[in-house]
């Protein structure tokens, strides 16, 4: 799982938990510290309520940073087309693929779309005239 992922993942947990929190849920984290592992951290039950409280001993613990979130498009293809963009991004200096996901998936820059599209559809029709010209020679 990539890093830009991971942290979209761990944003939408901490989202949902801070929102149960505020509706009065019991079990929920109440401060970006209790998020930080902290191996002198013990459970203990609370006075008025089923749940398990955390109390920290005095040992410092990291801060939880919030990742920079980047606008871009979700673009899901596959491996051929996905090849094709590469392409077309290495010839534009890099300028329009925000991250590779993985095989099938890239986040693309939205001032980019609209351009890729139209590069994309002219590098597919070379790709088919080619082959067009390549199938007539061998007949």
């Amino acid at each position: 799982m990539s890093i830009i992922a991971r942290e979209m993942m761990l944003n939408v947990m901490m989202l949902f938990r801070q929102g149960s929190r505020a509706r009065g849920d019991a079990g929920f984290v109440t401060s970006a510290r209790d998020y930080v592992s902290n191996p002198a951290s013990e459970k203990v039950p609370a006075k008025h309520s089923s749940s398990l409280q955390t109390r920290h001993r005095h040992q410092p613990t990291s801060v939880f940073i919030m990742p920079r979130a980047i606008a871009g498009v979700l673009v899901k293809c596959d491996p051929s087309i996905k090849a094709i963009i590469q392409r077309i991004n290495d010839q534009n200096n890099h300028d329009i693929i925000i991250e590779d996901i993985d095989d099938e998936h890239m986040l693309i820059k939205n001032n980019r779309h609209d351009d890729l599209k139209r590069m994309l559809k002219e590098a597919l029709k070379d790709t088919v005239r080619e082959a067009e010209e390549s199938s007539g020679e061998e007949a």
